[in-house]
Parts: structure tokens; sequence; C-alpha cells
């Protein structure tokens, strides 16, 4: 029997690779690592300076300083990052930071916080970070999730409040 290396020793490329297969094939299991393992190591592969608890409880925070029980990706960018959202770069950081929040949120039993991040000019979820959120949480191992992104977001958003108070 073939010994498989730790998921630790595998390049990008390796781990690229076997997540493309499975996306490819619509699995997640099969190869010798599931596809939840390969994206939380992909993720922890990305530079950041702030881990997922620290980002989840400003998440929190703001959300309790906001009347709405929401707050924004400006407000959180500039909270956790001490400067202000510009831009594309911007973009892609935040994003990172919120994908290390829901796998903290995960790993931890926490209710998925990220859905109390808004878009400040609509006041709500856009489709798509519904869907980038619903689909972060399954591809980082979430299990048991509704059929229904909605009734998903919808569900943690409430759990979510639960730490308001």
């Amino acid at each position: 029997m073939r010994k498989i290396k730790p998921i630790e020793d595998c390049t990008d490329k390796e781990l690229e690779a076997l997540r493309n297969n499975y996306h490819s094939k619509g699995k997640t299991e099969g190869g010798p690592y599931t596809l939840p393992e390969v994206n939380r190591e992909l993720l922890n592969r990305r530079a950041s300076d702030m881990d997922g608890k620290t980002i989840s409880e400003a998440i929190v925070k703001l959300a309790t300083q906001n009347e709405n029980g929401f707050t924004s990706y400006g407000e959180l960018f500039k909270e956790i990052h001490k400067k202000d959202f510009l831009g594309n770069n911007s973009q892609r950081i935040i994003s990172a930071d919120l994908d290390r929040a829901i796998h903290y949120c995960i790993s931890e039993n926490w209710p998925i916080v990220t859905t109390l991040v808004i878009n400040q000019s609509e006041n709500d979820l856009t489709p798509k970070a519904i869907e980038n959120i619903y689909d972060s949480c399954r591809e980082l191992g979430l299990e048991n999730m509704p059929l229904s992104k909605e009734e998903f977001i919808r569900s943690e958003q409430e759990r979510s409040r639960q730490l308001l108070n």
C-alpha cells in the first residue's frame, strides 16, 4: 500500500489540481484528502495578518454597535486593518478575511457571523455574497446545510444575532 504524504507537504499546484478534479466530478471525497481538507489547507496558506477568531469577534462587536445588527465590509476592514477600504486590493483582502472567519465559525461551532457583513449601499447581503458564503461553508466542510441558500443565510443571521446580546 502506498503511503499518503501529509497534506502540508503537498504543493499548492497539487492541491489546486485535486480541488479542480473534485469540482469537475461534482464530488467532495474519493482522493487522498477530502475537498474540505484541501480547501482548509489552501486557506491556511493564504497570507494574512488576521486570524478567524479576531475577525469573527470584530464582526460581532461592530454588529452589536449598529442599530440594524449588521456591519459593512468597509467598517470591518477599517476595524481589523486600521485603514480605509479602497479598491480591488481591499476587496481581495476582506474576501480572505471572511473565509478565515467562516473557517473559524465552522471549527468552533459558532454561527456563521459573516452573514452579518453587508453591502452598505444595499443595506443587505447581495445575491453574490449569499452565494459566496453558502459555497464557502459547504467547501470548508459545514454539514447538514439546507438546500436553499437564502434559508441558510437567514437562519445563520438569526443564530449570529444571539451573540449580539
